[in-house]
C-alpha cells in the first residue's frame, strides 16, 4: 500500500470521526461548523479514493483479472457516490447556518 493510499485512508477515518463527533457530541455554536468541516474533508478524500480505485480497477482489468477489476472499480464508484453525498450534505448544512 502506497503512502498516498495510507494518507487518504487516514483522512477518511479521521474526518468520519470528526463528522460523527460534530453531530453527536459537540453542542453549542461549534456543532455545525465542525460537522461541515468533517464532511468536506470526508467528501474530498472519498472522491480521491474513488478515482484511485477506479484507476486500479482499470489496470487490473487490462492485466486480465476481470472479476477483481470489476469489484475494485465498483468499490471506487461507491466511494465516489458517498463522497458526492458528503459534499452535498456539507453544502446544505453550510447554507442552512450561513457559513458558506
Amino acid at each position: 500500500m502506497s503512502a498516498l493510499r495510507i494518507l487518504i485512508l487516514l483522512a477518511v477515518v479521521l474526518s468520519a470521526i470528526v463528522s460523527a463527533a460534530g453531530l453527536l457530541v459537540v453542542r453549542g455554536a461549534l456543532a455545525i461548523p465542525v460537522t461541515v468541516a468533517g464532511l468536506v474533508v470526508l467528501g474530498v478524500s472519498l472522491l480521491v479514493s474513488g478515482l484511485l480505485l477506479g484507476g486500479s480497477g482499470l489496470r487490473r482489468g487490462r492485466e486480465g483479472a476481470g472479476c477483481a477489476g470489476t469489484i475494485v472499480a465498483t468499490a471506487g464508484g461507491i466511494c465516489l457516490i458517498v463522497g458526492a453525498v458528503a459534499l452535498a450534505g456539507a453544502i446544505v448544512l453550510g447554507l442552512l447556518v450561513g457559513t458558506i
